[in-house]
């Protein structure tokens, strides 16, 4: 048995008395703290130990923050699953029930991809929400104006108008410059095909949006040397003048005497201008008509009787080469409207379809016309 180290080294004729005991290796080594341990050496690791978690606990906060931010910075926009907030950067009176809003994402976005494929595909909208309330109502953008310094490539702009039983225009109309509004979508609601060679497009108030997205869709976008653009006639009807001031009234018109708004003069419109625009750049292509209750102007069945017929006379008078396209009649405004012209829409699975036609277009000759009701 071996002695202990200090008799070993007085066997070896030199008894030196060592100030502090041999190195343990590791393997041997007790965790518990020996009485030749010092209470330096025991302090040290749990001094690390501190600084180590003053230092972890911020670096995370601070990394968990710039996550955060990355992520919204990088957000995709507009989503068909989840609202993104925008916010309402202007509010233009059309008259005094309907505004133009113009939305800007809160952060930078990559919307203008998703803007140019929903325009591509056709008519689309996207869904507004109530927060108080909790729902949502589906609203259609207006068309972009092009080569405009203050609307930007990520903004929405949409003509709502204020319905005194409606829950999400009330809530929209009463909010300020700056506020918040959560959008979700695009969802496509027409799929406009590419063989169109006409198209009748019977608006009723706010349904002049999808009307817009049409001309946008047919006329803007697909205009190219050499390629001959179908042909779009938009018949807009509205309950009040003031709705479309500014713009020029049919022949049909009968001014009214009374003191309402409609007699009061009035500068045009942002609608009104651009509807004017987009006429005078698409001329043979693109014409408008205006229709309102207050000056007894209403789209009759021999206004549009009027209307085919002189679609078959121009189709004669300049026919086109190759196989004939697609002639569409859409039908958007509200419920009453639709009904009136092309009959009710139908529900069925729990999804809203078009629906047979009905109505006044039932009563006319619409052979080779397609009819959808929006």
């Amino acid at each position: 048995m071996p002695l202990p180290w200090r008799l070993q080294d007085c066997r070896h004729g030199s008894f030196k008395l060592l100030s502090q005991p041999p190195r343990v290796p590791l393997r041997y080594a007790n965790t518990s703290r020996s009485k030749f341990q010092s209470s330096a050496t025991v302090g040290r690791p749990q001094r690390w130990q501190s600084r180590i978690l003053w230092i972890s606990v911020p670096v995370a906060f601070f990394g968990c923050v710039a996550y955060v931010k990355y992520r919204n910075w990088e957000e995709p926009g507009l989503n068909p699953e989840r609202f993104i907030p925008f916010t309402l950067v202007a509010k233009e009176a059309v008259s005094s029930t309907s505004s133009v809003f113009t939305l800007s994402p809160r952060w930078a976005t990559t919307n203008s991809q998703i803007y140019d494929q929903a325009w591509k595909d056709g008519i689309w909208s996207v869904q507004v929400k109530q927060p108080q309330l909790q729902i949502a109502r589906s609203y259609t953008p207006l068309s972009p104006i092009l080569n405009s310094e203050q609307i930007i490539d990520s903004d929405l702009r949409f003509l709502i108008r204020r319905d005194p039983q409606g829950e999400v225009s009330g809530y929209l109309h009463k909010l300020p410059i700056g506020a918040e509004i959560e959008l979700r979508g695009p969802h496509l609601e027409y799929a406009i095909p590419n063989d169109v060679d006409e198209v009748v497009f019977l608006a009723g108030g706010t349904g002049i949006a999808p009307a817009l997205q049409v001309v946008h869709r047919l006329i803007v976008l697909s205009s190219s040397p050499g390629r001959e653009s179908p042909r779009i006639r938009i018949l807009w009807a509205n309950r009040r003048r003031e709705d479309a001031l500014g713009l020029p009234m049919n022949n049909l018109d009968k001014p009214t005497e009374d003191n309402s708004s409609t007699a009061r003069p009035s500068l045009p419109s942002l609608l009104a201008r651009e509807l004017t625009n987009l006429q005078q750049d698409h001329q043979g292509k693109l014409s408008f008509q205006y229709f309102n209750d207050d000056q007894k102007s209403f789209i009759t069945e021999d206004v549009l009787a009027k209307c085919f017929l002189d679609s078959t006379r121009q189709a004669k008078k300049c026919p086109t080469e190759g196989p004939a396209g697609r002639k569409l009649i859409l039908v958007s405004g509200p419920d009453g409207f639709v009904k009136h012209y092309a009959g009710p829409k139908v529900w069925q699975g729990g999804v809203e379809h078009s629906g047979p036609v009905g109505g006044i277009l039932k009563r006319l000759d619409l052979s080779g016309w397609e009819v959808w009701k929006l």
